[in-house]
């Protein structure tokens, strides 16, 4: 915490790269998360409201429901980064001081836009090359999932009903003891504790971490997220999410019986299965977990089915999407790969496109914000059940 002689130094020292003045609360609080954003992406920075623009302290006091208000605020600003409030008296009036600092998880986003420091003011940055310049800066800072955490036990909390699978899936042998099989997957930091990855995995605690790890599942009627038919939500050990979201899918979706040449009865999905899977475990793979504030959406509509995960894509691979892969998840993503639930990086958006041409459907949309967002339009005919 700043002290009161060290406010004045930086208030004498005029707005900057490091200091920017409030001399009241803003209307618009998103705005201190898009200068808040912009320092943890440079060297970090104070606000210090109370002071006007010629560096006047004219004082400033928050109620508790104002700093509530301040708080929802900074939330906005992803991922998640600790900012702490707090008073300082200068003379006989106060000066609140948002302290934030620079970011280990660049870049931060407000509203899926990166903003950056340049002299006294925030910027928001359009530049690749300024995005890259933050994405690679950093990229030997561990990721969101490489964290560890000490609020779970992964042995302790283990479900052994997932890992036994995995095993299976991975073809592991079955001799090698639970400890030693995540030791193997290197699901233990240098401190010795869990990494977050590996308890979103392997455990039903995940939630402990981010209470919006889960799958949220709504069949609408009609065309619009109106009048729900059906809604469900899914938690507990990821590969889990994804087994129940596959099976809600086949229960919501059209899916006949075809028998061809006298051989024996086939599943046809409405929509081609192997796109659908590729869709859904790439919604977990890939989503943005250091996101506490939305899940994973599985919407199903008359006419479409819409697969949305928050987190958009990296720069990188916006630049050359549909040939590039990069993942946010380093540990979460080779997990579902072991078990033979996505393959090599890149692959994905080919096979998908690739099953809908095959099944006579509509190309799949993308839409790429703070969510990624994946559409496949339905058949507007389907035969019935063979019999």
């Amino acid at each position: 915490m700043y002290t009161a002689s060290e406010i004045e130094a930086l208030i004498a020292q005029g707005e900057g790269q490091t200091v920017e003045f409030k001399e009241t609360m803003p209307k618009r609080l998103v705005d201190l998360a898009t200068t808040a954003c912009a320092f943890a992406n440079s060297a970090g920075g104070v606000i210090l409201i109370g002071v006007n623009d010629k560096g006047v302290v004219v004082g400033t006091d928050f109620t508790n429901a104002q700093r509530s208000e301040v708080q929802s605020a900074l939330q906005a600003l992803l991922p998640p980064i600790s900012i702490a409030i707090y008073p300082v008296g200068i003379g006989e009036r106060l000066v609140w001081v948002l302290d934030v600092p620079e970011g280990s998880e660049k870049p931060y986003t407000v509203r899926g836009t990166i903003y950056q420091r340049e002299g006294a003011s925030s910027q928001k940055t359009t530049s690749p090359h300024q995005m890259r310049k933050l994405f690679y800066a950093h990229e030997d800072a561990p990721t969101w999932d490489e964290r560890t955490t000490t609020e779970v036990d992964l042995l302790a909390d283990l479900d052994v009903d997932t890992l036994r699978a995995f095993r299976q899936r991975a073809l592991l042998d079955a001799e090698t003891s639970n400890e030693q099989i995540l030791k193997n997957l290197h699901l233990f930091g240098p401190d010795g504790n869990p990494k977050r990855g590996g308890v979103l995995f392997f455990t039903r605690q995940g939630e402990l971490l981010n209470g919006c790890a889960r799958v949220q599942c709504v069949l609408f009627k009609g065309l619009e997220r109106v009048d729900i038919m059906d809604a469900k939500e899914y938690a507990g050990p990821l590969p889990e999410q994804y087994s129940n979201t596959m099976r809600w899918l086949k229960q919501t979706l059209k899916v006949r019986l075809s028998i061809e040449d006298g051989g024996p009865h086939r599943e046809v999905w409405e929509l081609p299965e192997k796109a659908l899977r590729e869709v859904v475990v790439n919604s977990l793979a890939h989503r943005d977990y250091s996101d506490k504030g939305a899940m994973t959406q599985v919407h199903v509509f008359d006419d479409r089915l819409e697969v949305s995960n928050p987190g958009g894509l990296l720069p990188e691979v916006a630049k050359e999407f549909g040939t590039r892969s990069s993942s946010r998840n380093r540990v979460i993503f080779p997990l579902f790969r072991q078990m033979h639930l996505v393959e090599q990086m890149g692959s994905g958006i080919p096979r998908i496109r690739r099953e809908m041409s095959n099944a006579g459907l509509p190309a799949p949309e993308f839409i790429s914000t703070y969510f990624f967002t994946v559409t496949l339009r339905r058949p507007t005919e389907w035969l019935p059940v063979n019999g």
